[in-house]
């Protein structure tokens, strides 16, 4: 059984080193890094994406490694992927959420789904349950804004 199902593979435009940092507010996540073409524009070091998630049940962001917002079994050998925007397949607390949406609205038609990710550099986790997300464009940055 599939544990779960990638939705962003950071991997593919992050620097191969990660992220500088990871900042959440609201119903964004963005994350900050060195601007991977730098060689070819000097006047932007930094760059930054987010992530926006819509129709949030619940969202946790925690110290990664520690202890987690949820938690998820995995019948498989199937190796988790880290620095990776994940679906958890079967997740027991999306189900809850949408027994609950279904019982307390009569206009609730969203499947909520319970995405993580581990920023391992940045030592963060966080777990959403949303009804979707999207990747935003990447916005070039003279200085390190969150510094």
């Amino acid at each position: 059984m599939e544990c779960y199902t990638t939705i962003f593979d950071s991997y593919e435009w992050l620097p191969p080193y990660g992220e500088n940092h990871v900042s959440v507010d609201a119903n964004v996540v963005t994350i900050h890094y060195d601007n991977p073409h730098d060689e070819t524009n000097k006047e932007y070091p930094f760059a930054k994406r987010s992530y926006i998630f819509d129709g949030i049940s619940s969202f946790c962001k925690s110290a990664f490694p520690g202890v987690a917002c949820s938690t998820f079994d995995c019948d498989t050998d199937e190796k988790m992927s880290f620095d990776v925007l994940f679906e958890i397949t079967h997740s027991e607390q999306a189900k809850k959420w949408n027994e609950y949406w279904q019982k307390t609205s009569f206009t609730f038609m969203y499947k909520n789904r319970h995405l993580c990710q581990f920023f391992t550099t940045a030592n963060t986790a966080i777990n959403v349950i949303c009804t979707g997300v999207t990747l935003s464009d990447e916005v070039l940055l003279k200085t390190a804004e969150w510094r």
